[in-house]
């Protein structure tokens, strides 16, 4: 906590998404089957996720996958209607993965700080499915009064779900901003669609006591600005590919040292590919262009299939090498 709000530090270590890397991994260095992640019995899938966290050692643990589209069937018996809101109560009685995140939050949620994710509203615009991405692009110009009154209707579904993570005692809540970059949108429709959501989940997840991390995808660097205004407690982006200029120094510059911010070190061309000297090159280029304060090492993307669960763990020590080294 003391990376996020200020003060002496070491910046923890943390691998977002790790839920789907684990499935590919569990069977290597487990003796756990992929089936017992999700298999209901909520004992079993903590013993097996408390042994992949084990394994790799992160200092932050995400507990929750968005709300799965196939559980949100279940429960509004398979309607696509955006205003059918599940409340937190009922997610908690029926869908297994906030029973997983209360296992894992008793389990470690004294020593490791706990979270779970919730999209923000105009992200719910695909992950619902709800028609092409040219079509919910082409929508933004076309239909815009019924654009936005279908993100409207998502925003309580979306805070029923801070609401749930709540009641289970995580610490904080990873709130993702998908297909808002300046590379798919304006600013005027940044502002129109996805901008407000992000305000009201944002304040939803400090009303219920937890810490809100904005996680931006695409072109951020003209956001930054509007992200500036949001003020999340913690603010990451993903690693500057697709010919984006997403340098953690700008983004520090941009936005001063009183936000904290996450790392977005390529999961590619260094955690999977790149050698130990490497690694621990571009850790410490991070650490020192964002500063050792209000800092967390991180990646900006899904670990790759690929990578070596025993790589990744090694990344993660010499991370902490690097890390410690600034204390």
């Amino acid at each position: 906590m003391t990376a996020i709000h200020g003060g002496p530090n070491k910046p923890p270590v943390v691998i977002p998404y790790l839920q789907y890397y684990f499935q590919y991994v569990v069977e290597e260095i487990t003796s756990f089957k992929e089936a017992d992640l999700e298999n209901g019995d909520i004992q079993k899938m903590a013993d097996a996720h408390s042994a992949l966290h084990d394994y790799l050692d992160c200092d932050w643990i995400r507990v929750l996958p968005h709300l799965p589209l196939k559980v949100r069937r279940k429960l509004t018996g398979d309607k696509h209607d955006a205003k059918l809101v599940i409340k937190a109560e009922q997610l908690l009685e029926q869908d297994p993965h906030f029973a997983l995140a209360a296992e894992l939050v008793r389990r470690y949620g004294k020593e490791k700080f706990i979270y779970g994710r919730v999209f923000l509203p105009y992200p719910c615009l695909d992950l619902y499915q709800l028609g092409s991405i040219e079509d919910r692009l082409l929508a933004l110009k076309t239909e815009p009064e019924r654009v936005q009154r279908t993100i409207e209707a998502f925003i309580p579904q979306q805070i029923e779900e801070v609401r749930a993570l709540s009641m289970v005692g995580v610490h904080g809540v990873w709130l993702g901003e998908l297909f808002s970059g300046a590379d798919l949108i304006s600013n005027d429709d940044y502002l129109r669609f996805a901008y407000p959501g992000g305000k009201v989940l944002i304040e939803a997840v400090r009303d219920a006591g937890m810490v809100d991390i904005l996680h931006f995808t695409g072109d951020t660097m003209p956001r930054l600005p509007h992200i500036k205004e949001l003020n999340p407690t913690c603010f990451g982006v993903e690693e500057p590919k697709k010919n984006m200029d997403l340098d953690i120094g700008k983004i520090r510059a941009e936005l001063g040292g009183e936000m904290c911010l996450m790392g977005n070190i390529d999961v590619y061309g260094v955690i999977e590919q790149a050698d130990p000297e490497l690694w621990a090159c571009q850790v410490r280029k991070q650490i020192e262009a964002a500063g050792p304060e209000k800092f967390i090492v991180s990646c900006g993307s899904p670990i790759t299939p690929d990578t070596p669960p025993q790589k990744l763990r090694d990344f993660i020590r010499t991370a902490k090498e690097v890390r410690d080294s600034f204390a």
